[in-house]
């Protein structure tokens, strides 16, 4: 929150063998100014000190500012997927 408005989401998922994190997005007005730095910092530590799993994370590899984000914050490329689309 930043003077009482919320700029953004995360989605945390507490599985048997590791936590899962998604939907993470901020209002476009908040993006580049180190609240998603700030917000993926704080649950990442409050994770570490509560559990001992994996923390796991999905985003687009066309998203190069959240790439960015998330390498820098010690999460490392472990597998890419293509994804396929057919008009209905």
């Amino acid at each position: 929150m930043v003077d009482d408005l919320i700029v953004g989401k995360i989605q945390v998922t507490l599985g048997a063998d590791e936590i899962y994190l998604s939907g993470f997005c901020l209002w476009p007005d908040y993006r580049g100014q180190g609240y998603g730095r700030s917000i993926l910092t704080q649950i990442v530590n409050q994770l570490n000190r509560e559990r001992r799993q994996p923390i796991v994370l999905e985003v687009a590899c066309a998203n190069r500012q959240a790439l960015s984000l998330y390498q820098s914050c010690g999460f490392r490329e472990v597998t890419a997927y293509d994804y396929y689309r057919q008009p209905v």
